[in-house]
């Protein structure tokens, strides 16, 4: 009998579904049309227990790899426009393609809150190199995440020539375009942070187990 309910309670911790995870933007188009470094969106962390930032991600126009002497850059702000983290990509260093996006993960995921964040992208045509982010701005531009997790708030973008970690001065809400999803330049991967499930089941059983001992005795 102790067994059995020894087996219970093992099952109970192990039994929650592990997390999907999901991409922030998919690419409407495969070939980047602007040069110009710093461009993304700010977005919101919806109510509920947050995200956990898996992998950053940058557009790879061609999806041919990074060209000699470029480094591309992914950096996440919080909503004082503080630098959270930064991923860099270059040519021996390029990370993993998956649709339009190179991604590289996070040694430890990043836990972003419910609140307002921006994601950007540094680099393209940066000294010349050949790399380019698209634009499509009011012809469609790329797909945002639809998990409900996250929401889009604007598009931002900086002087064309900044550095990784500078802070865009532009928004849509500023622009006579509006305020739309213009770029494939930054991205991510991330999940929910995961709910007590487990845990909680762990302790039912737990409790179950104490019962049926007590019962036993």
């Amino acid at each position: 009998m102790k067994r059995l309910v020894l087996c219970i309670v093992l099952g109970a911790f192990v039994a929650a579904p592990a997390a999907a995870d999901f991409v922030m933007h998919t690419a409407n188009t495969l070939t980047g049309n602007q040069a110009w470094s710093s461009v993304g969106l700010t977005f919101d962390v919806n109510p509920g227990p947050g995200i956990n930032v898996l992998a950053l991600g940058v557009y790879d126009s061609g999806q041919d790899g990074i060209g000699g002497g470029a480094t591309l850059s992914t950096v996440i702000f919080d909503s004082a426009h503080t630098p959270l983290i930064q991923m860099d990509f270059w040519a021996n260093s390029p990370g993993t393609l998956a649709g339009a996006y190179l991604f590289k993960p996070l040694q430890t995921p990043l836990l972003l809150a419910p609140g307002q964040y921006s994601i950007v992208a540094y680099g393209f045509h940066l000294g010349g190199n050949n790399e380019y982010n698209s634009n499509y701005t009011h012809t469609g531009g790329p797909t945002f995440d639809n998990s409900g997790l996250i929401g889009f708030v604007d598009s931002v973008w900086g002087n064309g020539t900044d550095m990784p970690a500078t802070w865009p001065v532009r928004s849509g809400a500023t622009s006579p375009y509006g305020v739309e999803d213009y770029f494939d330049g930054p991205n991510m991967r991330f999940e929910a942070v995961p709910l007590p499930g487990a845990v909680l089941l762990g302790l039912l059983g737990l409790s179950a187990a104490g019962w049926k001992l007590r019962r036993s005795a």
